[in-house]
């Protein structure tokens, strides 16, 4: 990325418009940015950093706090635009920060936006103006996010001394986000997760094929024991084939046995079905003919009952008023007899309420031997508890006695497990170091795989720019052919270009000719000719039209010109390819194949050793372990037994003195709080007995004299109303019946209406439905009757015979598919078995790798798969740094890793310092401060390198380096200056913030800031 120009406003200290033109500064290469302390120098780059990123470079400023102080809400808004070249391509980005502002009128609260324009031929297109969207887009068009910009673009003051100084773990913080190596250890994880969750769908899947194979005793019997634990699924899977085989012959018999059966059965059923339809009709023909029988006889009964139901109805109609009056006159006695009733219970009520006249006295009496009784059980309580715990100590007292013996017999073996732990412990130590060596060459050949990974792809990189040279070349040559056939053709078309072109002048002038020979008048100076003139030669041959010829001859020329590039383009790139040649390849080749084959040779010998002595060490593990659980089982013990024989007289001296306790009988102190108890409770419920009696019988005694009072009106109000329905009545069953009692008869039998009336229909219906039946079933007059019971017994015989052979079948299919259900199982076992254990192979010696198991040896690093990602980037970045730092310090200083520092996976990242002048290696922190400013430029611009390689060798065309040069010595400052100034290769731009005196005189570029305290900052460009 190469700033083209500039331009803000109203931006931290930068009140008024300023615009910087980077491309005046082209030329020098660097440019020095110079002011006072907090003039705005380190503005300018955060003002790029904003317009790109919509961040700041430096901590604690957030979008609000963008626009000057010096400026009001009144004032036109704040803004950055900036315009820069990448690729050869110009892109153009113009940001505005959240703030309350002028933008067009008057002020208002003015959002975050962005606009983001691609410039071709000095046409602006708009590419997006969505704030997020621009985010990925730039991030797309330089290669890098904000973080990574800020470290490679900008060498800031102060930020590298920091992390020269950082201890491991903060290096690691700082490398592991630039890098985003975190998901180096979330592979580490999920390896380890992943081999512990495989290990465990082994012992799952044992467990699951024991399971199936118990699902059947006579299988499991079948099978050998070590069959099923060495996992022999093909024997397994043999004995199930063999039962199911078994089963399948005893099932297609039972069949064909089965369909016998049913064939004989359809057929006695077909049989006893024609003999039940016809007993069932001559039955019914014989019903009918008794029933319609008896029908006829019953005629004039149910003519009388006609005549009855008519009547009923209408005394029915009658006794709805004497039910009127006669329930008034009901009601008006129940009221007198309620009102009797309730004047007994009232004088019952207040008799039982002169019997509770001294219940207070009762109350106050049962209290008191409530209270004693509480006394008492309390002293009985706390008289059993002492007597069970002291029961107690006696019982442990026995215990500890005979623990104590048991402790002495077992600390006796002590010094013969002391004795195996240390011999143990010798042969691990002896083992670990074998391991150690081991691990030291391990290591050595995973520095060489690094470098024959590197041999690798240099390889294949030449190869492939051998294959690009030869297609060139081929493409060359096709591309010289091309051109010179077009170039004939092109000679061709001139040669009939200007044929044509004389054709066609001619052709003009002979018709002239024709016209004067005709007229003998010349058209263009009107002179008289008296001779026919002779006209002039056309190539009829080659007449071609001009126009066409010029068409096309203008098209080959323009391809000719295209040709003419392309083949000047391919021999600019094949150029470059000048130094590459197949032999040194493949002398390249032949020494990285054998060079590949012995390291894959020792690295399997290594491999096999060192399983041998892990496996020697993990069995003296688990036996040492065995040792040492004994061990401190004595130990254990050997701390007790003071413990017990303290514990032992002491419980015997509580025995002595409370003997007298001891002699007390706890049954019968039980028995004692038992009463208590009962007495309490009986006690208690007399209390609320009487006290919930006297409530209940003043709550009543008020509600039967409310009760009273109602009832008095009530039966005043109805004796008037009964006279009067009384007389209604008698009117309405003098018009009707001869007297009461037929009424009475006739009201009587209206209680049966509906039943009446319903026999009368079904007599009507029946009598009718019979007769038409009686013809119907005519035929059957004469039949006999056929046995069923002989049939069904024939039936039933077939049916057993058949239940059996079902239950049989059944029986047998159930069998078949619980194996075959077995079977598939053990196949789906097996396949599982043989892929998860061919997994949890790969997978366990992957997640060893990533963990730095092969490194957990004392005295070495632990290299897991994170740390040794960050220690690979690490050494890079100090290669690159110490190319500078040697150049700068006269070959005096050089960065190394310090691979011993705190131990553990997280340290391998601090710096020491080799001095060449005493040949000795100091840490860091012993720099002076030049030193230090030297060591971290070296380091910031190696990490810068590293970084730009990293992200897809991206260049960074402009770099800026932030102050601390006023900490150097005047050689140093020579080689700082000589250093940065060869930073500006291949036309890169250098921008230096500082306000030493030496730095402005050494570059005559600069920006001069200029702070004023009425208009802030400004700048002036010196070229």
């Amino acid at each position: 990325m190469k700033p083209i120009k500039l331009e803000l406003e109203g931006f931290i200290t930068y009140k008024n418009k300023i615009t910087i033109d980077f491309t005046e500064l082209y030329d020098s290469h660097i440019f020095l940015i110079s002011g006072d302390t907090g003039a705005g120098k380190t503005t300018i780059f955060d003002a790029i950093v904003y317009a790109l990123y919509g961040e700041i470079a430096r901590k604690n400023v957030n979008d609000e706090n963008l626009r000057s102080d010096f400026l009001t809400e009144n004032d036109s808004y704040t803004y950055v635009d900036f315009e820069f070249m990448i690729r050869n391509e110009i892109y153009r980005i113009k940001r505005i920060p959240k703030q309350r502002a002028v933008e067009t009128k008057r002020a208002k609260n003015i959002s975050h936006s962005v606009y983001l324009w691609k410039i071709i031929d000095g046409e602006e297109i708009l590419i997006s103006e969505k704030v997020n969207e621009v985010k990925d887009k730039i991030k797309e068009i330089i290669g890098l996010d904000n973080n990574q910009f800020k470290k490679v673009a900008l060498l800031a003051q102060g930020e590298f001394s920091e992390f020269l100084s950082a201890n491991s773990n903060e290096k690691r913080q700082i490398l592991g986000e630039i890098f985003k190596t975190s998901l180096y250890k979330d592979l580490e994880i999920k390896l380890k997760d992943k081999a512990k969750e495989k290990k465990q769908d082994g012992d799952n899947l044992k467990k699951s094929l024991l399971l199936e194979i118990n699902k059947r005793e006579d299988f499991k019997k079948k099978l050998e024991d070590e069959s099923i634990d060495v996992f022999e699924f093909d024997k397994i899977i043999d004995s199930l084939d063999a039962m199911i085989c078994e089963i399948d012959d005893s099932i297609k018999k039972i069949t064909n046995n089965r369909l016998e059966k049913t064939n004989l059965l359809e057929k006695e059923q077909k049989n006893r079905e024609y003999s039940i339809n016809l007993n069932k009709n001559i039955r019914k023909f014989k019903d009918i003919e008794n029933e319609l029988s008896l029908l006829n006889q019953k005629k004039k009964e149910y003519e009388n009952l006609s005549r009855e139901i008519t009547l009923s109805k209408k005394a029915y109609e009658i006794s709805f008023l004497e039910n009127s009056y006669i329930e008034l006159d009901s009601k008006i006695k129940n009221y007198n007899d309620n009102l009797n009733d309730n004047k007994i219970k009232l004088n019952k009520i207040c008799d039982k309420l002169k019997e509770y006249s001294n219940s207070d006295e009762i109350i106050k009496e049962l209290e008191e031997k409530l209270e004693n009784s509480n006394k008492d059980l309390y002293l009985k309580n706390e008289l059993l508890e002492k007597n069970l715990k002291l029961k107690n100590i006696e019982k442990d007292f026995y215990i500890i006695d005979k623990e104590y013996k048991d402790l002495n017999e077992k600390i006796s073996s002590k010094d013969y497990i002391e004795n195996s732990i240390k011999n143990i412990e010798s042969i691990i130590e002896n083992y670990q170091k074998e391991k150690l060596d081991i691990n030291e060459k391990k290591f050595a050949n995973i520095k060489l795989d690094m470098k024959l990974q590197d041999k690798d792809r240099n390889i294949k990189e030449k190869l492939d720019k051998l294959s690009e040279k030869d297609n060139l070349s081929i493409k060359l040559e096709s591309k010289k052919k091309e051109l010179s056939k077009l170039n004939i053709t092109i000679i061709e078309n001139e040669k009939l270009e200007k044929i044509a072109l004389s054709n066609r002048k001619n052709i003009i002038i002979n018709k002239f000719i024709d016209e004067i020979n005709d007229t003998g008048i010349c058209p263009v100076c009107n002179t008289k000719h008296e001779h026919n003139l002779d006209k002039l030669e056309i190539d009829i041959d080659n007449n071609k039209d001009y126009d066409s010829i010029e068409k096309v001859l203008n098209e080959l020329k323009i391809k000719n010109g295209i040709i003419e590039k392309e083949i000047k383009d391919i021999e600019l790139k094949l150029s470059e390819y000048n130094d590459i040649n197949i032999k040194d390849i493949e002398s390249l080749k032949k020494q990285y194949s054998l060079e590949k084959e012995k390291f894959d040779k020792d690295s399997i010998e290594l491999k096999v050793i060192l399983e041998k002595i892990e496996k020697c060490i993990e069995e003296n593990k688990i036996k040492l372990e065995d040792f040492k659980s004994k061990k401190s089982n004595i130990d254990v013990y050997a701390s007790k037994i003071d413990e017990i024989k303290e514990n032992y007289f002491i419980k015997k001296n509580i025995i002595e003195e409370n003997k007298k306790i001891l002699s007390e009988d706890s049954d019968s102190l039980k028995k004692d709080i038992d009463i208590i108890n009962t007495n309490i409770k009986r006690w208690k419920l007399r209390i609320k007995e009487i006290r919930d009696n006297l409530k209940r019988l003043n709550d009543e005694k008020i509600r039967i004299i409310s009760l009273n009072e109602n009832l008095n009106g009530f039966i005043k109000n109805s004796l008037d109303e009964l006279i009067t329905k009384r007389n209604k009545f008698h009117d309405k069953l003098n018009d009707t019946f001869k007297n009461n009692d037929d009424y009475r008869s006739s009201l009587s039998f209206y209680e049966n209406l509906s039943y009446n009336e319903n026999r009368l229909k079904e007599y009507t219906n029946r009598v009718s439905n019979l007769n038409f039946m009686y013809n119907e079933f005519l035929t059957y007059k004469d039949k006999k009757l056929i046995d069923i019971e002989i049939i069904e017994e024939n039936i039933q015989y077939i049916k057993d015979e058949i239940s059996s052979l079902d239950k049989n079948f059944h029986t047998q299919n159930i069998d078949k598919k619980e194996l075959e259900n077995i079977r598939d199982n053990i196949i789906n076992f097996k396949e599982k078995y043989e892929n998860n254990f061919k997994e949890f192979e790969i997978i366990s010696n992957l997640s060893k790798i990533a963990n730095g198991e092969i490194g957990n040896v004392s005295g070495r690093e632990k290299l897991n798969f994170e740390t040794f990602t960050l220690i690979y980037y690490f050494n890079r970045i100090l290669e690159f740094a110490n190319k500078r730092l040697k150049k700068i310090s006269n070959g005096q200083y050089e960065m190394i890793r310090n691979s011993s520092s705190g131990g553990g996976k997280k340290s391998g990242l601090d710096i020491d310092i080799f001095d060449s002048n005493t040949g000795k290696i100091r840490p860091s922190s012993t720099l002076s401060g030049g030193e230090t400013f030297l060591a971290s430029l070296s380091l910031a611009l190696g990490l810068s390198d590293e970084i730009s390689h990293e992200s897809g060798g991206i260049q960074i065309d402009t770099l800026f380096i932030d102050e601390g040069f006023g900490t150097l010595s005047k050689d140093y400052l020579d080689n700082a200056i000589n250093v940065i100034e060869s930073l500006s290769y291949n036309d890169r731009l250098i921008g230096i913030i500082s306000h030493v005196q030496d730095i402005k005189d050494a570059f005559p570029s600069k920006i001069l800031v200029n702070y004023t305290k009425e208009n802030g900052s400004n700048i002036e460009v010196v070229v």
